[in-house]
Parts: structure tokens; sequence; C-alpha cells
């Protein structure tokens, strides 16, 4: 594929979807990590310009993105911006097959392992 028609096709995705695609890619923010919370996604969206953006839409373009949503939901990180919650719904941008099986305790020691080294622990 030559580049002018793989940038054709990247410009006809919708502006969600290039934006999300470019900042996994890049690793960039809350995408350095393999699992992510549709509201962080939201809030990241919104640091980029972009106005509100439902959890629903952000569900429909990870999985557009060959993410899936981990069938266990997890405990909440207290002091990672999800204090209020008592079980979140993290969804698996990387390692899909890994994570999407994955145990709430393995869920959260992944995700703390990412979160304080930006890697991922397995």
């Amino acid at each position: 594929m030559t580049d002018a028609k793989a940038q054709v096709i990247a410009e006809c995705k919708p502006p969600v979807e290039r934006q999300l695609s470019e900042m996994i890619g890049a690793r960039e923010g809350i995408f350095r990590c393999d699992l992510v919370v549709p509201s962080h996604v939201a809030t990241a969206l919104r640091s980029k310009g972009f106005g509100v953006v439902s959890d629903d839409a952000i569900r429909r373009t990870l999985r557009k993105l060959n993410g899936k949503a981990c069938i266990n939901a997890m405990p909440a990180l207290q002091g990672h911006g999800m204090g209020w919650m008592k079980e979140i719904r993290v969804w698996a941008i990387r390692n899909v097959p890994e994570l999407t099986d994955a145990t709430k305790g393995e869920l959260k020691e992944y995700m703390l392992g990412q979160l304080g080294t930006g890697q991922t622990t397995k």
C-alpha cells in the first residue's frame, strides 16, 4: 500500500477514531498502559480539543480499534482518579487475549504495575 493510499484511508475514519488510534499507537498519556477506563479516555480526548464524547461512543471506538472489555470488573483503585467507584470496567487495548479473561486480582495487579512503571508487568 502506498503512503498516499494509507493517508486517504486514515482521513476517512471518524475524528475520534483517528485521534484514539494515534494516541494508542504513540502510547500517549493514559495509553501507555494496556488497560484503560472509558471515562479516562473521554478526559484524554477533551485535552485534545474534543467536546463531550459518551462512554458508549468510546466503547464502540475501542472495539473498532481491536480493544475489548475485560470480563471481570475490577475493584476501584483508590487514589487513581476512581475513588468514588466501587468497581470499574476496564478495556484492554494491548495484550487483549491475555487480559480479557483475567481475574479481578490479576487485573488490579497488572494495572497497578503499569501505573507505577508505565510498563507491562507480564
